[in-house]
């Protein structure tokens, strides 16, 4: 077989981990509160999603410390498969909150393994590689949300897509993948800090990440609470796949076009598109569901945007800076966990409608934050 086809298949890790994340962060925890308890719905998800970052971070950071031998990684795969399902059937809020950070934490670990054993193994493609991962990302936040939306309990078919997948990464890594390099890659520590340019690129991507996440983290409750929709669970799906398909897209078409190059590596541009949605959602200038479409469409753009100008900024600077890749990796892990650190706190003050307005003024305050960083990016450059 090819090094093209070994290597696609070596990182179907990337699909079988995002298509879960994804699932475990915009579906699964909101439609587990909305039945166990309604009333402090804000509360356990701010929480939840709160110590699963956390428990994220400390995944990625795990896999510096232990080895994975080629039984370790059947072993992972079989309980990051086995708590993911485990939320199908759960039905205390303390034991759904212990089992999602553990999948959380076994997910994250299994991820970070698998990048360093393809980069280590395919040392001459690794830019095709960043190419495939972020197809391959893409492709798993596009289907997982209106998948899981859509057939949220036919549990049946998520063992059976699971399992799928699983094996698929396990036998591509056994037969492709080097384990020497899993474990030399274990071994490396993250120990130096990026410099100044590269701590406001990553203040850039840090801001911009969490106004993403967060947005997709809320979707549900934005539509059921804010804008009233009876069906908010599937159009939440709906929305989640307009927005991502946006964002495929834009990522594939954007390269081609003549003026590709400037929106390709500009910084500020894609924060004000993402800015200017945000601050129109909120507004609620129609209740109508084609304009609820329309402005998640332009985040959709705005993150296909921002996903070639971090990659090929992370790409390019690697050479100098290997360890901007992993602070980089950890970015979507823990830019969420002040801004629901602060949901947190403000749902135990305010609710309503007023909790919305401060959620705007938070979210326009990231949108700021991630304009400035990026203008300064610019003029650095």
């Amino acid at each position: 077989m090819s090094n093209n086809k070994a290597l696609w298949l070596s990182s179907s890790f990337v699909f079988y981990c995002w298509f879960l994340w994804i699932a475990g962060a915009n579906i699964i925890p909101q439609a587990f509160f909305l039945e166990f308890d309604n009333q402090h719905k804000e509360a356990w998800l701010a929480a939840t999603m709160m110590l699963g970052s956390t428990a994220s971070v400390a995944g990625i950071f795990f896999h510096h410390i232990l080895r994975l031998s080629k039984l370790g990684l059947a072993l992972l795969l079989i309980l990051t498969s086995g708590s993911f399902m485990a939320l199908f059937f759960i039905n205390n809020g303390w034991l759904f909150l212990l089992v999602y950070c553990s999948f959380r934490f076994l997910s994250c670990y299994l991820y970070n393994q698998g990048e360093s054993t393809v980069i280590n193994d395919f040392p001459q493609q690794g830019s095709q590689y960043s190419h495939i991962s972020v197809l391959l990302q893409l492709a798993a936040i596009l289907s997982s949300p209106l998948y899981f939306s859509q057939y949220l309990n036919l549990v049946n078919c998520h063992v059976v897509i699971i399992i799928f997948l699983a094996m698929l990464f396990l036998i591509a890594a056994l037969h492709y993948l080097s384990f020497s390099s899993i474990n030399n890659s274990s071994a490396r520590k993250i120990s130096n800090w990026p410099n100044k340019q590269h701590q406001l690129f990553l203040a850039y991507c840090a801001s911009f990440m969490a106004i993403v996440y967060l947005f997709s983290a809320k979707t549900l409750f934005f539509l059921s609470d804010y804008y009233q929709y009876q069906d908010a669970i599937p159009f939440s799906g709906l929305l989640m796949f307009v927005t991502f398909f946006c964002s495929f897209l834009t990522s594939v078409f954007v390269p081609r076009l003549r003026a590709g190059h400037i929106l390709r590596t500009s910084f500020p541009i894609p924060a004000l598109l993402l800015a200017c949605a945000c601050l129109l959602i909120f507004l609620k200038l129609s209740g109508d569901k084609y304009y609820l479409l329309v402005n998640t469409s332009l985040i959709g753009m705005a993150y296909g945007l921002f996903m070639l100008r971090s990659k090929s900024y992370v790409v390019g600077a690697a050479t100098t800076d290997s360890n901007l890749v992993s602070f980089y990796n950890v970015l979507p892990y823990i830019t969420t966990l002040p801004p629901f650190v602060l949901i947190l706190v403000i749902s135990q003050f305010v609710s309503g409608i007023v909790y919305w307005y401060v959620l705007a003024v938070l979210f326009m305050i990231l949108a700021l934050m991630a304009t400035l960083t990026g203008l300064k990016i610019s003029a650095r450059n």
